[in-house]
């Protein structure tokens, strides 16, 4: 029995959980546009997770590479997860800057687990 998972199906997998458990458990603060998610990573995983949510709610894109904020706040993808609509279309703020954080309700991290590990 092969149970091997494709990546794009196990991130669409937890993409819909974790939309379902936002809409439903926690939407009345987000709703209203008052707080704000944050999304820690800009990758592969952290990027489309931004904008999924940024099509509803407001989001903070947090990511360590100034470089990689400079051409998202021009609406270019180098690694091609999000075309210029997708990132148009949601509700960005798009930072380097790890004070903005503190401006998020709820925070999620994007990033290798080697990275969390020190």
């Amino acid at each position: 029995m092969d149970i091997s998972l494709d990546l794009t199906q196990v991130l669409i997998a937890i993409i819909t959980l974790l939309g379902g458990w936002i809409t439903k458990e926690v939407s009345g603060y987000f709703a209203a546009k008052k707080e704000k998610i944050a999304v820690v990573g800009l990758g592969y995983v952290g990027l489309p997770l931004a904008i999924y949510f940024g099509r509803r709610y407001q989001v903070i894109g947090f990511d360590v590479n100034r470089q990689r904020i400079i051409e998202l706040k021009d609406n270019y993808d180098k690694t091609g997860e999000a075309t210029c609509e997708e990132l148009l279309q949601a509700c960005l703020d798009l930072t380097d800057s790890p004070q903005k954080l503190q401006e998020a309700r709820l925070i999620i991290a994007t990033v290798p687990g080697s990275k969390l590990i020190h």
